[in-house]
Order: structure tokens, then sequence, then C-alpha cells
């Protein structure tokens, strides 16, 4: 079942969970999430202090129909993301799912290499703009994943 198209769409936000012995809140999501809720309705999925696994991620994500997922990745979680990518794009074949952080800017060809056709696009450095941009198209489209991928900047 897709995504209905909404002028304000479910937009999940996700830390990718890695091990780490510095817990910290995501700020480039909080990022995100700032610049795009008066466009969409955000939830922010916090990997490092939630316990999520690309399993319990994707049967919330069942649920509730995010229009787009975009995952936050450094380098220790980039094994991780190939899981969570794929599971994620099983429970929703119609959402638009994007990567973006410090690993998908360093090295995108290789995340989009290595998660298949089920990554939809990386996002390479600050990505504010580009993501609003992003979720606004996404909101208007009513097949999510057909978004014109050329109009949206980066």
């Amino acid at each position: 079942m897709s995504p209905k198209p909404s002028a304000t769409p479910l937009v999940y936000l996700v830390k990718v969970p890695c091990y780490s012995d510095v817990v910290s809140p995501p700020l480039g999501l909080g990022y995100l999430a700032a610049h795009i809720g008066d466009v969409a309705r955000v939830r922010l999925i916090d990997g490092i202090r939630e316990p999520v696994t690309p399993h319990s991620l994707a049967g919330q994500a069942r649920v509730e129909r995010p229009a787009v997922i975009g995952l936050s990745v450094v380098t220790h979680a980039a094994r991780s993301l190939v899981d969570f990518v794929a599971t994620l794009r099983a429970a929703c074949p119609d959402s638009v799912i994007v990567a973006g952080g410090p690993h998908p800017s360093a090295l995108p060809e290789e995340v989009l290499r290595r998660s298949g056709d089920a990554l939809d696009g990386v996002l390479i450095g600050d990505a504010e703009q580009t993501f609003r941009t992003l979720v606004t198209a996404v909101g208007t489209n009513p097949a999510p994943r057909d978004v014109d991928w050329s109009a949206i900047p980066g």
C-alpha cells in the first residue's frame, strides 16, 4: 500500500545504530527536522539511544507508512546500513529512502553500490535545502518514488 500524497508527509529521520562510547544528540538530523518541520511530520529515531534493529524499524514503518526515510550513517554503521535499507525497502516499497551523514558523504558511490536498488539516493554534505526540496516534492507526488530527481538540487 502506497503512502498517500499529502501536504505534510511523514518523514523518518534515523541515526543508524552502531557502537559508540559517546552518546550525543543526532544534531545533523535535528537540523534536518527543523528545516522541514513546516512541510512534514517528522519522527526522529536515535539508534544510539533507542534500541532499534532493521526489523523493529521496518515493523513500525510498515504501520506508519512514511513517505520518506532518511538514514544518517557514520562509518562504524556502514555495514548495518545495507541491512536497514534492504529491510526497510521490503517493508516500504513505495517510500523514498535516502542516506546521508559522514560515511555516505565521503563514499557515495560505494554506499549506492552496496545498497543496490533499495536505496533511492545519497545526500552529500549539508543537505538541509536539498532534503527540504525532496520532502516537498514527495509530499505532492501521488507516487513518491516517481519524484523528478532532476528537480532536486545537489
